[in-house]
């Protein structure tokens, strides 16, 4: 009897040490088929949007420039691979270390907006990516924040997500934030924190198992409502942010003002 309690208490370390682990071997991918997700990608028009806070954007050019040459798949993916195999996971700057936490976030990176530029994204996400690319810690929301900021930056219409994640090991769910990209109305999901998790906390090369995951196969994501609120500070791809917000305003009453067939435009 005391020998089977024993090989039992060790079935059950052995349980939980494996749920403790990132278990790549467990995870099959999720993602599109690669060449599907190339055409995909490749079909959208850009429209790069900056944060307009100058540190940040000078980052995110020299993050991205190497990548200017390439096609719409392969950039995002090399951003995204940076943002997998460049940040470790930390609780470093939250006050709690258990989830969900994201609102204890104890760092202000004291951003400043460009004089007379408009908000584009929340500066909540955008304090949060910078301080994850210039410290390259964070946890999962902070993987998303800057992937989503850089995704926007290239020219994707990107997001922050939070919910319930079901785990590769299948032994439950946790509190969890990922990226969003929309094409086409349909929402793709990105999750570069999971992808650290299966290459072995970047120590093997990136496995892409959550580069592009389509509606029908994003089961492991449940979605909060809260996400809807954070949505609406981002502001929509292609205008040009760096007018003043008063400015911004008053471009539609300008442009509905009708013209003279030979009036020479302001500025010509």
């Amino acid at each position: 009897m005391r020998k089977m309690r024993s090989i039992l208490a060790l079935l059950l370390v052995a349980v939980l040490l494996a749920a403790a682990l990132p278990f790549a071997s467990a995870a099959t991918p999720d993602c599109m088929d690669e060449d599907e997700l190339r055409t995909l990608l490749n079909s959208v028009e850009l429209r790069p949007q900056k944060t307009h806070y100058a540190r940040m954007d000078a980052l995110l050019e020299r993050l991205t420039a190497p990548y200017d040459g390439l096609d719409n798949y392969d950039r995002l993916r090399e951003a995204y691979d940076w943002v997998v195999m460049n940040v470790e996971y930390s609780w470093e700057p939250y006050s709690q270390d258990w989830a969900p936490a994201y609102d204890c976030f104890d760092v202000d990176c004291g951003l400043e907006l460009d004089a007379g530029a408009a908000e584009t994204m929340p500066y909540e996400v955008v304090n949060r990516a910078y301080y994850a690319l210039t410290e390259r810690k964070g946890v999962c929301y902070d993987y998303a924040a800057l992937f989503a900021v850089i995704a926007r930056y290239i020219g994707f219409e990107s997001f922050v997500r939070t919910g319930e994640f079901i785990f590769e090991t299948m032994f439950g769910t946790g509190h969890h934030g990922w990226t969003s990209i929309y094409i086409d109305g349909r929402e793709y999901v990105f999750d570069p924190q999971r992808d650290y998790r299966i290459c072995f906390d970047a120590t093997q090369p990136d496995k892409f198992y959550y580069f592009g995951v389509d509606e029908e196969h994003a089961w492991r994501y449940n979605p909060e409502e809260c996400n809807d609120a954070r949505d609406a500070g981002f502001a929509k791809p292609g205008t040009d942010f760096g007018l003043s917000e008063l400015v911004q305003r008053m471009l539609p009453l300008v442009q509905a003002v009708p013209t003279e067939p030979h009036e020479v435009p302001i500025g010509a």
